[in-house]
């Protein structure tokens, strides 16, 4: 007996070790450890140059990644790939990208770049490895990079013929890395040559989900209601992404090409004794997943919430009650119930079914059909649920109160607005309320002590029964009820607590951004851009600077030299400020109900810096449209009026530009805005007037804003 017992217990340990480990989620996030890599320091410290630019950006925008377990595991490849050439192996240099598109590049100094989508996508070690070989190919070939050293070989006059010359010779490059990578690099490996062809079905359908796996209409739904079946398509749109596409214009040689010549190469070699993974089968999955969580954080902090909420639903089927993805799940809709809600559009948050094949279609057209309530609906489920699951995430119980608000504030949805009984519940068979409680004597009592449930009503649609199981939940309707009196409150309390004007705070400064371009589809003038870009936003920044500095503003800001001698903890640091800024920037500036979902341990960031805000200044130059209002307008007149007709000549021989200038000063716990300017001219507008509109937004951030 006492034998069975105990066997009773260890198994009952055994089995709550399981539940647990289940439940608990192995990733935190990506961050950078060991020593800041010498490589990019120097890169960092050097004067800028067409050269280090791909590099210096990746670094300042928070991308770079070194020093995790998913660098580790590509360092050994790089080993296995390179084990018999010591000296290119000291000259070849890996890191990560915080990035979710599937891709990978070298540059000229060795550093070669693998992004998050690409470690997420492939499906064994050899094609990874192939990857690497083709990268580690072009850097030993000597290949260029998309560089200025192109740019001086085209003149002025130069035209398509030039062109198609320069994309030909960028193809022959990359069937060139190809065959190098196989014959020379995978020759002395002992990866397969047969799990690596994968590689091409990866690149080919690099726009895909992690996997293909039916949408299921339950993951939204529940017994208490179900959305109209034309929320659903009957049938996805099939896969047809073609390998065979016309490459003229394309710097690679489409994938057709690069299948067929790999498999011409690899008929001449034997693949005896050789393994898909050279590193266990396990550390693989690890990576893998975790390159998998890290983009799906990406797509949040991007705002893709139809690819978010897919790729969570699958991954959901494979590691069950994880917290990370039970967050990432609530955080997706209440997002997506932002954009919906708000005044923005759903572009780049929704992509048009129509575009979409495959089973990620049901979910763009799903999220597509959604009214603005039901939206806010289903993301105040998702929140309830991982607000209950997980009471201690302060991040998830904020969302859910500002959900709250959005449906029960701006969209003026009311208690007899849900309905007490599921979907096709027939009102005849629910038994009249009688009055129990004897202590209700008056008409006082009674309203203090109203409980009337909601009957179905034949005007009812789906939303009406979304909140069904929580309406009779009393924490639930608490909250509720506190969230719509604060709300009714705020006018009066903004008004006694009006912000003053700005005498101590101290501010965080990024690099005013300038983007110039010709609207021409060539190197020289994306070069040209650049440089001219650069130029212009060097000369603004320094105005900010000197804006800050005579308005007695204190600042914080960051440069590449600064970054250089980071720590991985600082650098950590400052990737979280680019992040939050992403975060930030995707969304709609000035939403009263925006939580930003990268604004989770920004109180770490600005303790750390000392600073409560975030100054931000844009801009945009280039040509315009050739006839606009103005157009029209001198059109009509000299139609009115001949004698104008010479007015109407001068204006459409002069080139037409077009300038947008955007600066404000955020709040960086709360993402909101303290002080914002915006203009647009129909014309090259001069730096001083840039400079003139930045400084009158500081001075009005100064004085306490515009009254």
């Amino acid at each position: 007996m006492l034998k069975h017992t105990i066997s009773f217990l260890m198994l009952m340990c055994v089995g709550l070790c399981t539940l647990r480990a289940q439940s608990e989620s192995t990733y935190a996030g990506v961050k950078c450890e060991g020593p800041f890599p010498k490589e990019i320091a120097q890169m960092l410290k050097e004067r800028p140059s067409d050269a280090n630019y791909t590099v210096r950006r990746e670094v300042m925008q928070g991308n770079l990644i070194f020093g995790t377990k998913m660098n580790a595991y590509l360092d050994k490849i790089v080993e296995n790939l390179l084990k018999d050439e010591t000296q290119l192996r000291s000259q070849i240099h890996v890191y990560i990208l915080r990035s979710a598109e599937v891709n990978a590049y070298a540059t000229e100094s060795g550093v070669l770049f693998v992004n998050l989508g690409m470690l997420a996508q492939v499906s064994n070690e050899s094609e990874l490895a192939f990857v690497l070989a083709h990268e580690i190919s072009h850097f030993a070939l000597g290949h260029k990079v998309y560089a200025e050293s192109y740019y001086k070989r085209f003149d002025k006059n130069d035209g398509l013929e030039k062109w198609l010359e320069f994309q030909n010779e960028l193809r022959q490059n990359e069937a060139a890395a190809d065959k190098t990578a196989a014959e020379r690099f995978f020759k002395n490996s002992n990866y397969s040559y047969a799990d690596m062809m994968g590689i091409f079905d990866v690149l080919q359908y690099s726009d895909l989900p992690f996997s293909e796996v039916a949408f299921d209409r339950s993951y939204t739904e529940s017994s208490c209601y179900q959305f109209p079946d034309k929320y659903f398509l009957t049938t996805v749109q099939p896969i047809t992404n073609r390998d065979d596409r016309v490459d003229t214009l394309s710097t690679h040689p489409n994938i057709a090409k690069r299948r067929s010549a790999m498999n011409l190469q690899l008929a001449r070699v034997s693949n005896d004794g050789r393994s898909a993974f050279v590193q266990s089968k396990e550390l693989f999955e690890q990576v893998r997943k975790m390159a998998r969580y890290a983009c799906v954080e990406l797509y949040l902090t991007e705002h893709e919430y139809d690819r978010a909420i897919y790729n969570i639903n699958l991954l959901s089927k494979l590691y069950p009650n994880d917290p990370f993805l039970d967050e990432a799940k609530a955080v997706a809709w209440y997002g997506y119930s932002l954009h919906k809600n708000g005044s923005s559009t759903l572009e780049g948050v929704v992509t048009p079914y129509k575009q979409v094949e495959g089973e990620m279609q049901q979910v763009c057209h799903f999220m597509s059909k959604l009214s603005r309530t039901e939206s806010s609906a289903l993301a105040l489920r998702f929140l309830w649920d991982c607000a209950q699951k997980y009471p201690e995430n302060t991040m998830i119980q904020d969302m859910l109160e500002s959900e709250m608000e959005i449906l029960f504030v701006k969209n003026k949805m009311k208690h007899a607005d849900f309905c007490d009984y599921p979907m096709g519940t027939d009102p005849a068979t629910i038994p009249d309320e009688v009055e129990t409680n004897a202590n209700i004597s008056n008409k006082y009592d009674r309203i203090r002590n109203q409980n009337v449930k909601v009957k179905p009503d034949p005007k009812f649609k789906t939303v009406n029964y979304m909140l069904c199981d929580l309406h009779g939940d009393s924490a639930f309707v608490a909250l509720a009820n506190r969230i719509i009196a604060a709300k009714e409150d705020e006018h009066v309390l903004n008004l006694v607590g009006k912000r003053k004007p700005s005498d101590e705070e101290k501010v965080y400064m990024d690099d005013f951004v300038v983007k110039v371009y010709d609207g021409k589809k060539t190197v020289k003038s994306d070069i040209h851009n650049r440089q001219k870009s650069e130029a212009m936003a060097k000369d603004v920044t320094q105005t900010l600077q000197k804006s800050v500095k005579h308005l007695k503003l204190e600042s914080v800001s960051e440069n590449a030299a600064q970054v250089a001698n980071y720590s991985a903890t600082e650098y950590n640091r400052f990737c979280k400020m680019q992040q939050w800024q992403h975060d930030v920037f995707s969304s709609k500036l000035g939403d009263d109900y925006s939580i930003f979902y990268q604004s989770r341990g920004m109180d770490e960031v600005t303790e750390s810096l000392g600073v409560s805000k975030y100054v931000y200044a844009y801009a945009t130059q280039g040509p315009a449209a050739r006839v606009s209002g103005v157009g029209y307008l001198t059109i009509a007149t000299t139609l009115l009026c001949p004698a104008s007709f010479p007015v109407l000549v001068v204006n459409a021989a002069l080139p037409r530009y077009q300038t947008e200038v955007q600066c404000g000063v955020l709040d960086i716990n709360t993402g909101k805005v303290e002080a914002y300017e915006t203009w647009t001219a129909k014309s090259k507008m001069s730096r001083t007037y840039i400079k003139s509109i930045i400084y009158n937004m500081l001075y009005d951030f100064k004085k306490g804003g515009k009254q």
